[in-house]
């Protein structure tokens, strides 16, 4: 197994993925320009390793998605209500 598909156990299926994106805040594209946003899906399979997992933010693979990213967007969803603390 190599390591780019070692964490594809961590990643939620297709069905699962559809019912929570309408949960998600809807983002428009920066009229700015600047860093496009991070793959919200790849950001919530990295939140729900953490939680799986029960690692530090800073210990989810980057394959998932940046540890600090995925912490800045499960506070934002935290206090959108998309997710309650567990």
């Amino acid at each position: 197994m190599d390591g780019a598909s070692s964490f594809d156990d961590y990643r939620m299926p297709e069905e699962r993925w559809e019912q929570l994106e309408r949960f998600l805040p809807n983002y428009p594209e920066s009229t700015k320009g600047g860093r496009p946003r991070a793959d919200l899906r790849s950001v919530a399979d990295a939140i729900f390793y953490r939680l799986r997992t029960g690692c530090q933010w800073k210990s989810i693979p980057r394959e998932l998605a940046p540890g600090s990213t995925a912490h800045q967007y499960f506070q934002e969803w935290l206090e959108a209500g998309v997710c309650v603390s567990p």
